[in-house]
């Protein structure tokens, strides 16, 4: 017997929590692309994000001289979304997220200077407590740059 495999979108439809989750969130695209369209190209990358409040869109962009030029097109974003209702535009500035920093693999990552591997072998050398002091050393080991660092 052949087991069915169904998409997630499918799965994510029958549920009763996500289905109205998904439906937002097809809205949301759809407002996005709308207002997108009718900005003119050097405009839509700097829209940051639309948001419907009963019958006001806040639209969002990522500067007050853009939010000052998308003002001047707001006609033609309430015809595009006349049908959702909306009524009013209303512009505000919020700047963009930065990008998350890319992730450092091991190499790359910062290492102490030869200063504070020996620091750290010093404060292991004067702990009471053995597990403290193995875990100062593990650190030291980590980070030193030569492998030819050892303990004092």
């Amino acid at each position: 017997m052949r087991t069915r495999f169904s998409h997630v979108r499918d799965v994510l439809k029958a549920s009763k929590l996500a289905r109205p989750l998904l439906n937002q969130a097809r809205e949301d695209l759809e407002i996005d692309g709308a207002i997108r369209e009718s900005l003119p190209a050097a405009i839509s990358p700097h829209v940051v994000e639309g948001v419907v409040s009963g019958n006001t869109l806040t639209i969002f962009l990522d500067s007050p001289a853009w939010q000052t030029k998308a003002r001047f097109f707001s006609d033609q974003i309430l015809a595009a979304l006349r049908t959702r209702g909306i009524k009013e535009a209303v512009f505000k500035t919020r700047p963009k997220l930065p990008a998350p920093p890319a992730q450092l693999n091991c190499d790359q990552r910062p290492r102490l200077s030869e200063q504070v591997v020996q620091h750290l072998y010093e404060a292991a050398a004067h702990q009471m407590d053995p597990r403290l002091s193995d875990a100062y050393r593990r650190l030291a080991r980590r980070n030193a740059r030569h492998k030819s660092t050892t303990e004092p």
